[in-house]
Formats: C-alpha cells, sequence, structure tokens
C-alpha cells in the first residue's frame, strides 16, 4: 500500500487509480477476516475445545492469502517486484515454499472435512 501511495503514473500515484485501489481494498477485507479466523481459533483453545478443525480453516484461509496477497503485491510494484533483491519477490517465493511445506489449502480442506462432518453430526 505504501508503494501505491508512492508511486506516481499520470501525475497522481497509482493507489488512486479504481483497479488498484479497489483490490488493495479486497486484500483488506480478506486479510480481516483471516485474523478473525485466528482470534476465534484462539479463542476455542482458551476454552479448551477441540481446536483442530479452527486451526486447520486458518491454516487454509492463511496459506491461500499468502499467495494470492504476494502475487497481487508483485502486480502493484510492477517490474521492481520481479528484481530478486526486491521485498515483494522475496515475500512471494516464501509464501509458495511454505504453502508446500505446511500443505496446500486443497490439502488442508480435505483433511478437514471429516471434522466438519463429526461436528454436523
Amino acid at each position: 500500500m505504501a508503494y501505491a501511495r508512492e508511486r506516481q503514473q499520470f501525475g497522481q500515484p497509482i493507489g488512486r487509480f479504481q483497479a488498484i485501489a479497489f483490490r488493495l481494498a479486497e486484500l483488506s477485507i480478506h486479510l480481516d477476516a483471516a485474523r478473525l479466523l485466528t482470534r476465534d481459533a484462539a479463542r476455542d483453545a482458551d476454552q479448551g475445545r477441540d481446536t483442530r478443525f479452527a486451526a486447520a480453516r486458518c491454516l487454509a484461509t492463511a496459506a491461500d492469502l499468502a499467495r494470492t496477497m504476494t502475487t497481487e503485491a508483485l502486480q502493484v510494484q510492477g517490474a521492481s517486484g520481479l528484481v530478486n533483491d526486491h521485498d515483494a519477490h522475496l515475500f512471494h517465493r516464501r509464501a509458495a515454499i511454505e504453502s508446500l511445506w505446511l500443505g496446500s489449502p486443497t490439502q488442508l480442506r480435505a483433511e478437514v472435512l471429516p471434522l466438519l462432518r463429526e461436528q454436523l453430526r
């Protein structure tokens, strides 16, 4: 977001263009949703409830969001974001690698399905 405020195009910051502003606003909403899911899981843990479902849901959401946000960051950064030394490039690589270590969102959702069925009974 800071870069969108700084970079000038056609005499104004690129963050003022509707396409970029809407993309950043949507990402902000998804980030808030991931934070709420995490707080919900923490509350369940504090109350001694089974947190397997909530934790897997948080992890799948965070993995999806990390890849989406870093991809969008690369788009907003433009060509400078593709340079190996740039933070956006570094975070994009980290999101891709950690997604493989922790399991893809699809794999996590497949693991959660039995837990969801158990909760619905």
